[in-house]
């Protein structure tokens, strides 16, 4: 989101470095044609020197411009707003105090204020709140100046609005307030759209750093129903779940024998590809555990039927079978030939972010996560690369290739399980 603001915030400062050329030569010939028709040397010189200090300080900007440099972009921002406020302001005093030296409400009341209002509305395209309100700070200390200095020349104050329109006097509530209100108005109206866009950037971009992160873990239709009910994923949850492990045989022996970069390329094909296949049959990636996945099926939301999550996780595990065939052959040429355990099991679980404030994850905990390792582990004692409980096997619909294994004791279980082996057809 930064990146993007800088970006625009660049971009933005290179438009209206145009717009100030454009403007420079727009007032050149109608300020100089107005200068000699009044007949004032000092007028022509005053109006002049204020343009060139414009144009030369918008010619460096240019320069700045060119360096790509965000910092002296910024710093140099603060120079253009002096340079548009002097500008203005040469024009202003010297035509006030050629005109009536002996009072400056001609000044104050002067139509040439309105430049100061482009001025800062111009800031709204450099996305920097202070550069704004730096400006305003500039205008309402040269009107207060200006407007001190008024008042020790004792003007004579008046009701009558064409008196004060058409003349010297003064409508004190006018000259007083007006001008500085509308010139606040404008300035925090350009403030708060500046912070207005840049906390809607920065919302987007969260909420899209978010969606990335969990589109890591859970499929897309998953992400989506994530992104649109938020609170549910903070909703810790007893709930029926399928658990798939799944666990690469000798990987320390392969480890050993490639290179670091060579075993990063490897691993993360093959965690992407595994990935894939789960995310297709809707199920959800809980964590990497070094070379072994732990994947759910039924969270956040358990599927309308009971048994169409074990299902899902049986088909998913055939499927990443077939997958490490092909990955075999991809990497044959490079000596990486690979099988893997998967153990699947249904049970009741606790589903939800569990953490403390400083580090929390979306996670499954309780017995049936244990016991499906339990099951993982049993491959290789067996001699079987994919094994599922009694409870998994008694949802599945009879299509599958399944083989009935000796009952089998495992780590923190007191009476044997009830396993089955599952084949490709």
């Amino acid at each position: 989101a930064q990146k993007v603001l800088d970006e625009e915030e660049i971009s933005s400062a290179r438009q209206i470095n145009k717009i100030r050329y454009f403007f420079a030569l727009f007032l050149f010939g109608p300020v100089l044609i107005m200068s000699v028709q009044a007949g004032v040397f000092w007028g022509i010189v005053a109006n002049m020197s204020g343009l060139s200090l414009y144009f030369l300080a918008t010619l460096y900007h240019t320069k700045i411009l060119r360096t790509g440099n965000i910092k002296k972009i910024r710093k140099y921002n603060y120079v253009t707003v002096i340079a548009d406020f002097t500008t203005v302001m040469i024009s202003l005093l010297f035509w006030g105090l050629h005109e009536m030296p002996e009072n400056l409400a001609f000044t104050l009341k002067n139509p040439i204020w309105l430049y100061m209002s482009l001025g800062m509305i111009v800031t709204a395209f450099q996305f920097q709140v202070r550069i704004t309100m730096t400006s305003l700070s500039l205008v309402l200390v040269l009107y207060l100046t200006l407007f001190i200095i008024m008042l020790f020349q004792q003007p004579e104050f008046t009701n009558d609005w064409k008196a004060y329109i058409m003349g010297p006097k003064i409508v004190g509530p006018d000259i007083v307030f007006t001008k500085p209100l509308i010139f606040s108005f404008i300035a925090i109206s350009v403030a708060a759209t500046i912070r207005k866009s840049i906390s809607m950037v920065q919302k987007i971009g969260i909420a899209e750093a978010r969606r990335m992160t969990l589109s890591r873990y859970f499929s897309p239709a998953v992400v989506a129903d994530i992104t649109e009910h938020p609170e549910e994923m903070k909703k810790a949850k007893r709930q029926k779940v399928s658990i798939l492990f799944t666990d690469i045989r000798n990987f320390t022996k392969l480890s050993e024998c490639l290179d670091a970069e060579t075993l990063v390329e490897w691993l993360s094909d093959f965690r992407s590809r595994m990935t894939k296949i789960i995310f297709d049959h809707s199920g959800t990636v809980d964590k990497f555990i070094g070379d072994a996945i732990l994947a759910t099926f039924g969270t956040p939301h358990p599927s309308e039927l009971p048994e169409t999550d074990a299902r899902n996780a049986v088909k998913c595990g055939l499927d990443m079978q077939n997958a490490l065939l092909i990955l075999n052959s991809d990497w044959k040429d490079r000596g990486i030939e690979i099988e893997i355990g998967i153990g699947i099991h249904t049970g009741e679980v606790l589903a939800g972010n569990i953490g403390n404030a400083e580090h929390a994850e979306y996670t499954v905990i309780g017995d049936a996560v244990n016991t499906a390792s339990r099951i993982e582990s049993l491959c290789k004692k067996m001699e079987r690369n994919f094994i599922i409980s009694e409870k998994v096997y008694n949802e599945l619909d009879g299509t599958q290739n399944i083989e009935k294994l000796p009952r089998v004791l495992v780590k923190g279980k007191s009476e044997p399980l009830s396993v089955y082996a599952v084949k490709n057809l």
